[in-house]
Order: structure tokens, then C-alpha cells, then sequence
């Protein structure tokens, strides 16, 4: 057996084994605290960004067509928040359609997927869309609606003509109608190739669930005038953004272009905090800090990655914004 072979059947374990976990979960555990849910057609690649969110890339070539509902549980600002991904085969979409208060009921937040790139199937999608907004309506609820423009993909759009104009400003046009002022509705082009374009855009959606409020930004700000810094992005563990500061645009879109690079460093950086707080490296010719922050427990992490000149950079400084923030957190989710 070859070595690649060696690593997809071991890849393939590890999915089974997470799998039969998630079987396992009783009813009244899996949904504790507020419920998201990832709805769209089958193959638009709602679990490919769930598994870009976890940090699972080896995992996406290994997927398999989701099974009527996979349901995990993560925390973010100390909320617990339970994740549904429907499968969007037929037959699924057509049991969710029948019984809309076991599987839309409690919607905190609908995150539709649409694949951009599977032109035969938009107005499948959009229909599919109609058809939940309706479930909402007969269920009484409003929850905001984020929709991804998925498979964005970079090469796949340098290819089409026009795409923002001729072909996603009708698509938009389309679903803004439908939704009319019935639900909030925030639309985002997105793509596993750009994996930040996907932790972006949750992070967003989550912060507009649990609002951080203005002391958290005035306080990276703050302390983003006080070591000169081009920006700071604020990390939970799982690399979901708690806040961020830019001294401009250009300086966000830089961040965005190397995001992909410090994601892959991420988990690395987060096995080994234990005994290093800090790691430093150069990228196009910035200077950038990835810096490890806990609580007085040690029980709550957060990562504060700075683009600033380092040798103007204090770890006391930086240890002493780290416990503020926390502080700052800790009360805004109480």
C-alpha cells in the first residue's frame, strides 16, 4: 500500500470514528444553547465549510453526502451553540419540508449555501429558498439570513466575464425579493480555496449573534495606536475572529491574502503555547506575532496576532492587552 493510500484510509477512520461519535450524542445534548443551521442543496458544500471551519482540509476529499443531519456542539464567547448541517438530497429536504417545526424550529441563525458554480441548479436553490422561508413563516420566526456565495473558487471566477454584474447581482435580486424585510439578510462570496473568505464571514455572523460591544474595539484599537501596528486580529481557540483593527483597507486585504498561511500555523502554534507563547515570522517583507493569551485559570484562550515592527513590541504590553480583553469578554458574554 502506498503511503497516500496509507494516509486516506487512515483519514477515513478518523471520520468514521467522528461519525459514530456524533450518532452517539443523545437528542437532549446535541441541541443545548442557541441552533445554527447550514441548509442548501446536496453537494453545494456545506460540509466542506464546516470542516474548513474546524480545520479539517484533509478531511474534504473524503467527504460523503450528508445523511439527513449531522449536529455538533462548539462554544464561542462562552455560548454554547449547536451546528446543524441538513443534508440537501431530495428526499431530506422533502421530510424537513413536511415536519418544518422538528428541524427549523428555534433557528437562531440560517446560514444558506449556494453553489455558484452549478448554473443548471440555481433556480433548484432558489425554490429550495423559497421553500424554507415559508417553513419560517408558518413557524412564526425571523432568524437572520446569511447566504454563501460558495465555490467562489479563484481560478473558476477569473474565468467568467463580468460574473459580479451578469450573473450574482440577478441571484441576489432574486432571493432579496423573497426575503423582502422579513428577515435580516447578509449575502458573501466564499470559497475552501480562500479558507479565510469562510472563517471571515462566520466569525461575522457570530459576532452579530453576541455582539462583543464598543469597549472591545475601542480597546484593540487602542492598543493597535499604541505599538504602531498595521493591524491586530483577536483569535478564540478554534481561529474564529473576536475582533479585529486595521489602519486601513490595504492592510485588511493583506491580512486576508496571508490568512491562509497562518491558519495552517495555527493548530501548530496551539499544540506547543504550552511551553511558547509567542511565534514570529516574516511575510513579504512584514513582521508579524502570533501571541498566546490565557485567563488567570488558564481556562479561556485567545491568540493576538499583530502585523507591527517587532522590536518595538513589549510581551508585557501584549500580556497585559491579552487580560484585558479577556476580562472585557468574559463580561460581555455574562
Amino acid at each position: 500500500m502506498s503511503l497516500k493510500e496509507v494516509l486516506q484510509e487512515a483519514l477515513k477512520r478518523k471520520q468514521q470514528e467522528e461519525e459514530a461519535q456524533k450518532r452517539a450524542i443523545p437528542e437532549d445534548v446535541a441541541d443545548v444553547g442557541d441552533k445554527i443551521i447550514f441548509t442548501g442543496l446536496d453537494n453545494s458544500g456545506k460540509s466542506s465549510i464546516i470542516l474548513a471551519l474546524q480545520n479539517k482540509y484533509a478531511h474534504i476529499a473524503l467527504l460523503q453526502p450528508t445523511r439527513q443531519i449531522e449536529r455538533t456542539v462548539f462554544t464561542y464567547l462562552g455560548k454554547q451553540i449547536t451546528r446543524w448541517d441538513l443534508g440537501g438530497q431530495q428526499r431530506y429536504r422533502i421530510a424537513y419540508l413536511k415536519d418544518p417545526s422538528k428541524y427549523f424550529e428555534n433557528t437562531a441563525a440560517c446560514l444558506f449555501v449556494l453553489d455558484i458554480q452549478d448554473i443548471n441548479r440555481i433556480d433548484e436553490a432558489i425554490t429550495y429558498f423559497q421553500t424554507i422561508l415559508e417553513s419560517f413563516q408558518t413557524l412564526a420566526i425571523a432568524p437572520p439570513i446569511y447566504v454563501f456565495l460558495h465555490k467562489a473558487d479563484p481560478g473558476w471566477m477569473a474565468i467568467v466575464d463580468d460574473i459580479q454584474e451578469s450573473y450574482l447581482t440577478p441571484i441576489k435580486k432574486k432571493i432579496k425579493k423573497m426575503v423582502g424585510k422579513a428577515h435580516k439578510l447578509v449575502f458573501r462570496t466564499t470559497t475552501i480555496f480562500t479558507p479565510w473568505t469562510i472563517v471571515a464571514f462566520f466569525s461575522e455572523i457570530l459576532l452579530q449573534l453576541y455582539p462583543k460591544g464598543e469597549l472591545v474595539d475601542l480597546t484593540i484599537q487602542e492598543f493597535a495606536s499604541k505599538i504602531i501596528a498595521d493591524g491586530i486580529v483577536v483569535l478564540d481557540e478554534n481561529a474564529l475572529i473576536l475582533g479585529q483593527y486595521f489602519i486601513t483597507p490595504e492592510e485588511e486585504a493583506s491580512f486576508a491574502a496571508i490568512a491562509p498561511a497562518v491558519l495552517q500555523l495555527f493548530d501548530n502554534f496551539r499544540s506547543i503555547a504550552k511551553s511558547t507563547q509567542k511565534m514570529t515570522f516574516n511575510v513579504n517583507l512584514g513582521e508579524y506575532l502570533l501571541y498566546a493569551v490565557t485567563d488567570s485559570l488558564q481556562s479561556v484562550e485567545r491568540y493576538v496576532f499583530i502585523k507591527a515592527p517587532l522590536e518595538g513590541l513589549n510581551d508585557a504590553d501584549i500580556e497585559e492587552f491579552g487580560n484585558v480583553l479577556i476580562d472585557l469578554l468574559l463580561k460581555d458574554r455574562e
